[in-house]
């Protein structure tokens, strides 16, 4: 079970990686347009977030 959680983490983590350089690509292209994400922006490291 908890070998299937560490894939799951892993999982998440590259979805977070990508979703991020997909947010960074969207708003150098729009530029002011796009709203500010702190998650996707680098901000707030995904360890100190309160869920």
């Amino acid at each position: 079970m908890e070998k299937l959680w560490k894939e799951r983490e892993k999982q998440l983590e590259k979805v977070l990686i990508n979703t991020s350089g997909l947010y960074g690509s969207v708003k150098g292209i729009a530029g002011a347009s796009v709203g500010d994400i702190p998650l996707l922006d680098g901000e707030s490291p995904v360890n100190e977030i309160e869920y």
